[in-house]
């Protein structure tokens, strides 16, 4: 028998993928499901050098949980229960048909370049407890359908182009413990229901015009918080955190707290290491003594220390480890008054 024609095969997969992504599921697929699916995610994702060589595509019924970045069920033969694929350069949409995947578990695409809106059809996915899209090019509103995933516990959609609301309904998600939506295009408040989930320790929101701030509950103050730590942050170093430094498990929180305190003038923007006495004129400042313009310049230094201090406190990862924003004000006005104080 003569090897199937490649386009039929290709026309196959997106005919099949067309068709599932189009309905919801009512059951849990199986091995030629998720093998399908696969092959729907390969034909949409790509990259100028070729997508993953282990995907391959016949026609035949391959050993897909061998294939780079899949994971399949130890239970269950065949049926994959984890996807990562991070730092791959994928571009493209995300198709429907990833929705066919129904046991999967875990979804990790972080710092590719995938584009486009999250399908609606995520919601379907009821056994989805990790999804991180962070640092693409997604871009759309946030499907309110996401509330659907009832296991959640961490979502991580940062550094990408996302606009609208942040859905309300992501409070039904009683399990969550992680929501990573910083950096974005994100209007409107903070929805209430977010600050009564007793699991959600983490909640990154900082660069996003969001305004109304949950309307007076605990969850504003705590979002505020971080915000301005995040912001001090980048002050400090000139640093955002997207930038191109910040990979591989390195984040401008731990870049500034692996600096601190001995060597945070290393790190600092370059724009801030100048000499500096204050407010004395040239004449005053060169019959000064050395050791004053060292105190000087020591106090100054301190002053920098102690607000990078402040930054790591506001942008502590966990809310419960951040100062309240009246402990917070007393300590900004504290610094400012010492480094006022060198000036003279």
């Amino acid at each position: 028998m003569s090897p199937t024609p490649l386009i039929i095969i290709v026309l196959s997969s997106i005919l099949t993928c067309s068709l599932l992504g189009a309905t919801a599921l009512h059951d849990h697929g199986d091995a030629s499901t998720d093998f399908q699916a696969l092959r729907c995610l390969k034909i949409h994702l790509s990259t100028s050098a070729g997508f993953l060589p282990s995907w391959k595509i016949d026609g035949s019924l391959q050993k897909f949980c061998t294939w780079s970045g899949v994971t399949c069920s130890k239970r269950q033969t065949s049926r994959v229960v984890a996807l990562d694929l991070e730092s791959l350069y994928l571009d493209g949409q995300m198709p429907p048909c990833i929705a066919n995947l129904t046991l999967l578990t875990r979804i990790h695409l972080p710092n590719n370049q995938l584009r486009g809106p999250i399908p609606t059809e995520l919601g379907q996915l009821n056994m989805l407890r990790y999804l991180n899209l962070s640092s693409n090019n997604l871009s759309g509103m946030i499907p309110s359908t996401l509330s659907s995933c009832s296991q959640f516990r961490v979502i991580d959609l940062g550094s990408n182009s996302f606009s609208g609301e942040i859905p309300p309904n992501l409070s039904q998600c009683s399990n969550m413990q992680q929501l990573k939506l910083d950096h974005n295009r994100l209007i409107g408040g903070i929805p209430e229901g977010l600050g009564i989930l007793r699991n959600l320790s983490v909640l990154h929101l900082a660069g996003n015009t969001l305004t109304e701030y949950g309307y007076g509950s605990k969850i504003s103050t705590e979002g505020d918080v971080y915000s301005y730590g995040v912001i001090i942050l980048e002050m400090l170093t000139g640093k955002r955190p997207t930038d191109e430094l910040f990979k591989d498990g390195l984040s401008l929180y731990k870049f500034v707290e692996d600096s601190f305190p001995e060597k945070i003038g290393e790190i600092l923007d370059p724009r801030m290491i100048i000499p500096y006495y204050g407010n004395r004129d040239e004449e005053e400042a060169g019959s000064s003594s050395d050791q004053e313009n060292h105190q000087i310049a020591a106090g100054i230094m301190g002053c920098i220390t102690a607000l990078a201090k402040l930054g790591l406190l506001c942008a502590a990862e966990t809310p419960k480890d951040r100062p309240a924003m009246q402990d917070v004000y007393a300590d900004a006005i504290t610094i400012k008054e010492e480094f006022s104080a060198l000036q003279g």
